[in-house]
């Protein structure tokens, strides 16, 4: 019970992200996605180093379901979707062109082959997602141009 709670405290931590004021238009947040992120694959990997599934099953939530969840604390839920298309696309692609090239290797039944590179495919995918999720997707929306200073202006009165 003392390490779901933790969990628990832990998540809310990274997912209470909730700026003090109104955050400038176009200004990056990745680094609350990156962090959820790593805190997943934290958890994954201790969870299965230490056989507690729990822990990495919790790990797996924070990887699939981080990005997303930060997009929509920020209140930016079209975000949240490409986020999620992104990722999941990702591990979709990247899992059926992994198994695509096993399949097309030999003539022969080569199941063991075709599960492992569709897994480094579907991680790989994943990753191409979740760097397109931290370095362009997690910005705030609106127009930077808007916010720049202006440099030459033309006006009058008539």
């Amino acid at each position: 019970m003392h390490l779901r709670s933790s969990l628990a405290l832990a998540a809310a931590a990274v997912l209470s992200s909730a700026p003090e004021a109104r955050a400038e238009p176009g200004e990056w947040y990745g680094y609350q996605v990156l962090t959820t992120d790593l805190l997943g694959w934290s958890l994954v990997l201790a969870g299965v180093g230490l056989d507690v599934g729990p822990v990495a099953g919790v790990g797996a939530g924070f990887v699939l379901l981080g990005g997303p969840l930060v997009h929509i604390g920020h209140g930016n839920y079209e975000k949240a979707g490409y986020s999620a298309a992104w990722r999941y696309g990702g591990i979709l692609a990247g899992a059926l062109v992994g198994t695509l090239l096993a399949g097309s290797t030999s003539g022969s039944d080569n199941t063991l082959g075709m599960i492992a590179l569709g897994g480094l495919g579907g991680f790989a995918g994943y990753i191409v997602g979740a760097i397109t999720d931290i370095a362009f997707i997690a910005r705030e929306p609106g127009d930077t141009a808007e916010s720049a200073p202006r440099m030459f202006t033309i006006g009058g009165r008539f």
